[in-house]
């Protein structure tokens, strides 16, 4: 097994992805566009100005390095907006290529409102009037729900296509100044809290290590930082009663991890168990099952 980490080559995702259309063929729609679709926002980390990043670490960066509260908030990450707008213009044209009905169409709106030089007046004045995709950007780094829905609304978009798509476009970037803020972590301590040690950010989904060692990955910004094997990764509840787990047979690389105290659920994958590039995107999109399972027996998703 090769752990792919954030500075991986296209090669390695394309290897992440031939070996998991082997072993989970249902998936092969998903992997073949999410593929193209995370080899370009790889190609756009290799245009990211790091000495940029790093003079605006020095410029507002208040060092906590005691691993008990986030570095930064989600407001204070870089984020490049030209390039940003290029990445999110060719997000649209793969999802227009080979997304789902629901995400192409949404993706040929927006690419006919903010990329296309329309010849009505009313497309132009809708782009003014919601001030553009720099305020998408910051509303996303906002997390601000009631300006995206305002958007979606008056644009006559889908709103989670619109937050889909737009993060899209600048998660290269968050990733990338997470990486820089990972120089201010001490990596050898776990981190008890089931939030992001940099940005407070959810985790999306946990892996062992070789070593057996826990770790959780950032749904915001992809930093990975680890934590306890004992207890709840989400709430830290650490009553034996209430910590469970399930796997299934065919699939021992993964398990569910539920918690009865705060009825949450993360999925975890044991890297002990599995030879393949381990490319943690690719992996959460093709154990969506597992999510079903878990909703079943009545868990929710820590997102």
């Amino acid at each position: 097994m090769k752990m792919v980490d954030n500075c991986i080559t296209l090669e390695q995702i394309k290897k992440s992805a031939s070996s998991l259309r082997v072993l989970r063929p249902a998936y092969k729609e998903f992997i073949d566009f999410y593929e193209e679709f995370f080899i370009a926002q790889e190609e756009a980390k290799t245009q990211i100005n790091l000495d940029a990043i790093a003079e605006e670490l020095d410029n507002q960066l208040k060092l906590k390095t005691d691993n008990t509260t986030p570095l930064i908030s989600t407001l204070d990450f870089v984020i490049f907006q030209s390039q940003a707008e290029v990445l999110f213009e060719k997000i649209c044209k793969i999802a227009k290529e080979k997304g789902s009905p629901s995400l192409s169409s949404a993706a040929e709106k927006i690419s006919q409102l903010f990329f296309i030089n329309s010849s009505t007046s009313q497309s132009c004045n809708q782009i003014e009037s919601y001030k553009r995709i720099d305020n998408i950007f910051k509303a996303l780094l906002y997390n601000d729900h009631k300006i995206l829905e305002t958007t979606a609304k008056s644009l006559e978009l889908n709103k989670d296509a619109l937050i889909f798509l737009g993060f899209a476009a600048i998660s290269p970037y968050i990733q990338t100044y997470s990486t820089q803020l990972s120089k201010y972590i001490k990596t050898e301590d776990s981190y008890t809290k089931g939030s992001c040690p940099i940005c407070s950010g959810s985790p999306q989904m946990g892996y062992f290590n070789q070593n057996g060692d826990k770790y959780l990955i950032c749904s915001f910004c992809q930093h990975r930082w680890k934590t306890s094997r004992m207890g709840c990764s989400l709430c830290g509840n650490r009553e034996k009663g209430k910590q469970h787990y399930f796997f299934n047979e065919e699939e021992k690389e993964y398990r569910v991890d539920l918690c009865d105290n705060c009825r949450k659920y993360i999925k975890v994958i044991d890297l002990r168990e599995i030879t393949r590039d381990f490319y943690p995107p690719l992996e959460m999109l093709c154990t969506i099952h597992l999510n079903m399972q878990a909703a079943e027996q009545g868990y929710i998703s820590v997102l």
